[in-house]
């Protein structure tokens, strides 16, 4: 089995749309399908390869640390915050503080599942010379997620967080919350709080040195208590 780079998840957010569910855990800890949703992204990391974890956490990040501190099946490092740093500011500061070695490495979002093959992902992130590969799938006309242009080639063209409307374009995306990141790209970046979906990707977008990854399936999340329901008895097997 191929060993892969570095997987980040960013896992330290307060989960506020979540309301009672998150009072007393960390909202990559809500359980969905008899697994914490967390698990069920780090399982599937290991499943496919990857050896080492990098967790960045933050809002009850004891408890992150307890559920993982003893488990055997990778190595997972805990990327802290004292206070709360912004996903992008989060990525950074597992870069300065030494947690994050590897040159490229993947990102996810720790309340996003999608299934995808992170080879292939790595491979077309190496054969584009990407610096930031993003994973995408067709729009569904939903508001509270990134929408991106795409050129021909895969080259994103256009990058803008919720709730605003790229004009002209004949065919939408969505940001599906994971990435295939070059260090580079967080080079020269002086804040230490910072969104990477509101700062970062808009900026970089369209630096024609990002490409765009189109997945099969689409991912789930449990972001807000709708999508949480809609989700909550979701299994996930690999066939």
């Amino acid at each position: 089995m191929k060993i892969y780079p570095e997987a980040v998840i960013l896992c330290g957010g307060l989960g506020t749309r979540l309301k009672e569910l998150t009072a007393e855990n960390p909202k990559s800890l809500v359980r969905i399908g008899g697994s914490t949703f967390l698990d069920v992204l780090t399982d599937e990391l290991v499943r496919q390869g990857f050896k080492k974890i990098v967790l960045c956490v933050g809002y009850k990040k004891e408890k992150i640390i307890e559920h993982f501190i003893n488990k055997k099946n990778a190595e997972y490092i805990f990327s802290e915050e004292e206070v709360p740093l912004g996903t992008g500011g989060a990525i950074l500061n597992a870069i300065r503080n030494k947690k994050i070695r590897s040159e490229t490495f993947i990102v996810l979002n720790g309340d996003t599942f999608c299934d995808i093959n992170f080879s292939d992902l790595l491979h077309f992130h190496e054969i584009n010379q990407s610096e930031l590969t993003m994973v995408i799938e067709e729009s569904k006309l939903r508001s509270d997620v990134g929408t991106v242009l795409l050129r021909s080639d895969y080259r994103l063209e256009n990058f803008l967080e919720k709730d605003n409307e790229i004009n002209g374009a004949k065919e939408k995306y969505v940001n599906c919350g994971v990435y295939v990141f070059d260090q580079i790209v967080f080079v020269g970046y002086k804040n230490q709080v910072i969104s990477l979906e509101q700062e970062m990707l808009p900026s970089i977008a369209c630096q024609n040195i990002c490409f765009g990854y189109k997945s099969k399936s689409g991912a789930i999340d449990i972001g807000t208590p709708e999508r949480y329901q809609q989700n909550k008895n979701f299994q996930y097997q690999k066939s």
